[in-house]
């Protein structure tokens, strides 16, 4: 197996070296037998299962966007193979990165992707490169790799939340023909069959990939389903020897229960089976999305070249969900308060352009500069139109005992939003690695971001505007004594601004986060040990939090800091043995703020330890080649729940996962055993009076098959 790991680890002062011992024993994804800074400089050799993309030299879409390798970036990013997610046996994202240090799962519910990093909640992510929206539940059949980006990337990418983001790298026709059928299947009655199909002509001039899956069956709790329908095409066309263009298309459409797991009380959550339904089994989400791009790359010279494009995507979602009240849970009779949020249907619409040039000289006194310069628009447009039942009755109550459903009447039923928001950006970026010696590089990016807000209110016959402008910038050192270590710091600085408005009809202000960070990335004992450190602080001012004493609305209360240590490593002790994983240490607190008892708080769900291992084996034996073992799971520490509304903790817990796993030449089958101890645990809550926090899943089977014709 070939599998990438960029690895970016991080370190605090004297915890650093506390936790040093351990990250030897953990770090996040995939094993590789080059660095993984070369890896990642040469994104387009990468085996995906015996075949190889294009080699063509085009430029790299990647979260640095330089031709370098990763221990020349003053940054900490890393790098999840699509062959470590096979390993995995992943179901979703959030399965993958609770391997990266630093990432938490964000979101209560199953019906959205959503991260904490480092501290900050974010749903916006990337998609080659693109800022890409869509609050849908990204399909993993169709991604090659997914990076992890740590601290601001809006030096690059304009708006982007201080913690960091996720870029999806989708699959690329192939150079020689790929077919691949697969099928994932679980003990929750879970069924995920899959096509991979790749060709290309002998000239190497058109070639086309095409991804398809589908998904059915619900999981561990009372009544869930999901019904998932994903495809998507990639058609690459070389109309020229220094040109290409490449073409993608994805079509979704995903039926899935709304679910906000169990009830919590101020000492918890509710004293009831982890299974057990609170709302109702009717509750839904459906959500349909399109998607369009095309990509441009030129090469001028050798060194130089320019790359054009631009993305559509549009997404349509209808939910309705019944929601309990915490606040009137009552533990003696098990009766609890319930109203219904729905019928509530949105959209999202996005349009984005890049234009880039990227290329290399030698300036004075020889220094070496790689030049990236840009300029990108983003014209992006979303709708709420909501109904709500809020009037509370005792025949809209359940007894979380002994649920009985089928009897909710929604109450006081009323239109409550009906609005459209628009954010209209433009933004030019420059960006220089320079070569100051051979052991010396510094990189200095800058953009600037002009951003129009329109909020229409089409219930109050509204509209509010807003323009905004900001500068982002990003300057960061690697000092590398030798071809084995790189120290670096560096400085960057986060814009977005928030679309929408308060109870008032305020439109909000932009979010300005600011990064200061060092670290150091080694590779050592020939390259059997990656080890990499870094410690960070992140101050983000003008938070958006949901608004307690009006439902619906968020206000804007000042600032958030976060200080952490993250340490990564990846170690092969012998032959066939590989072992990754990572730790973080973080103190995140509200540092400013207009509420009572706010500040010295922690935000809702953010873990002050986390940890992620994976360790596999692959038997020497002769008679047993091809078979292998793995072990590992995750630590994730204790996290506050409704932040201001009467908060409680919920506990620390470990997951352990287990699996076996063999292939050969062009099959393979593995089957995985998820929470091996059957371990009680919960992984997140909401941070407000209605809905509750969602339990972790008990002991499960997956099994995974693919073959190769």
């Amino acid at each position: 197996m070939r599998a990438v790991s960029g690895v970016a680890a991080k370190g605090r002062n004297g915890a650093a070296l506390a936790v040093l011992a351990s990250a030897i024993l953990s770090a996040p994804p995939a094993w590789a037998e080059e660095s993984e800074e070369q890896v990642f400089a040469e994104a387009d050799a990468i085996v995906v299962n015996g075949a190889r993309p294009v080699k063509d030299g085009a430029m790299k879409v990647g979260a640095a966007k330089v031709d370098a390798p990763l221990r020349d970036i003053p940054q900490s990013i890393q790098v999840v193979s699509g062959e470590f997610i096979r390993d995995l046996v992943a179901l979703r994202v959030e399965d993958v990165v609770q391997q990266v240090s630093g990432v938490a799962r964000g979101n209560t519910s199953l019906n959205g992707d959503s991260f904490i990093f480092r501290g900050f909640s974010t749903s916006d992510f990337l998609r080659n490169g693109y800022p890409d929206r869509r609050a849908s539940l990204r399909d993993l059949a169709a991604i090659e790799r997914i990076e992890v980006i740590k601290g601001p990337a809006s030096a690059l990418y304009g708006r982007s939340e201080p913690g960091g983001t996720l870029n999806y790298v989708t699959k690329e026709p192939l150079a020689a023909p790929f077919r691949e059928v697969s099928l994932l299947v679980d003990s929750f009655g879970y069924v995920n069959p899959a096509v991979d199909l790749s060709t290309m002509t002998a000239d190497g001039k058109l070639g086309a990939r095409v991804v398809g899956a589908f998904q059915d069956g619900g999981n561990f709790r009372d009544h869930s389903f999901a019904k998932r329908n994903f495809g998507s095409a990639a058609i690459s066309w070389r109309p020229g020897e220094n040109t290409r263009i490449l073409f993608n298309f994805e079509a979704l459409d995903d039926n899935r229960s709304w679910d906000r797991g169990l009830p919590s009380t101020a000492a918890g959550p509710a004293p009831v089976s982890i299974t057990t339904l609170v709302s109702e089994p009717t509750d839904f989400r459906k959500v349909r999305e399109q998607l369009v791009s095309y990509t441009l790359d030129h090469a001028f010279s050798p060194t130089w070249r320019v790359r054009q494009a631009v993305l559509f995507s549009r997404s349509d979602s209808n939910n309705v969900r019944t929601r309990f009240v915490n606040t009137t849970l009552d533990l003696a009779t098990g009766l609890i308060d319930r109203d219904r949020l729905g019928p509530r249907t949105g959209f999202d619409e996005q349009v984005s352009a890049q234009l880039e040039l990227a290329g290399e000289f030698t300036g004075p006194a020889g220094v070496r500069h790689k030049v990236l310069i840009g300029g990108d628009l983003d014209r992006y447009k979303s709708g709420d139109h909501t109904f709500q039942g809020n009037t509370l009755v005792a025949s809209n109550r359940i007894n979380i005992y002994a649920p009985v459903y089928g009897n909710f009447v929604a109450r006081g039923f009323r239109e409550s939003s009906n609005t459209v928001s628009t954010i209209n950006a433009d933004g030019v970026y420059i960006q220089d690695l320079i070569e100051l010696s051979p052991k010396v590089k510094a990189m200095a990016s800058l953009r600037y971001d002009r951003s129009e807000s329109i909020s229409d209110n089409l219930m109050r016959n509204t509209t509010s505007k807003a323009t905004t402008d900001g500068y982002s910038p990003r300057v960061g050192l690697v000092w590398q004594p030798n071809d084995k270590v790189s120290l670096y710091g560096s400085f960057s600085q986060s814009f977005v601004p928030v679309v929408g408005q308060d109870f008032a009809g305020e439109l909000f202000k932009p979010t300005i986060g600011k990064q200061y960070e060092v670290g150091v990335k080694t590779e050592l004992f020939d390259n059997r040990l990656f080890l990499t450190m870094a410690a960070f602080q992140i101050r983000k001012r003008n938070m958006s939090v949901p608004d307690l004493d009006h439902e619906g609305f968020n206000i804007q209360t000042g600032e958030v800091t976060s200080e952490g240590v993250e340490v990564d490593a990846r170690v092969r002790p012998a032959p066939g043995f590989d072992i990754t994983g990572s730790l973080s240490l973080m103190d995140v607190r509200i540092t400013r703020d207009t509420r009572a008892g706010a500040v010295g708080r922690r935000p809702a769900n953010v873990p002050n330890t986390s940890a992620g291992l994976w360790a596999s084996y692959a038997l020497q034996n002769e008679r047993l080649a091809g078979w292998s073992v793995a072990m590992g799971g995750a630590y994730v520490g204790r996290r506050e729940v409704n932040d201001l509304g009467g908060a409680f903790t919920l506990a620390p817990y470990v997951r352990v996962d287990a699996s076996l796993r063999y292939e050969a030449e062009t099959w393979r089958v593995a089957v995985k055993v998820n929470n091996l101890f059957d371990k009680r645990h919960f992984v997140n809550g909401s941070d407000g009076r209605i809905d509750g926090v969602y339990p972790g899943a008990p002991r499960n089977v997956a099994l995974t098959t693919s073959i190769q014709f």
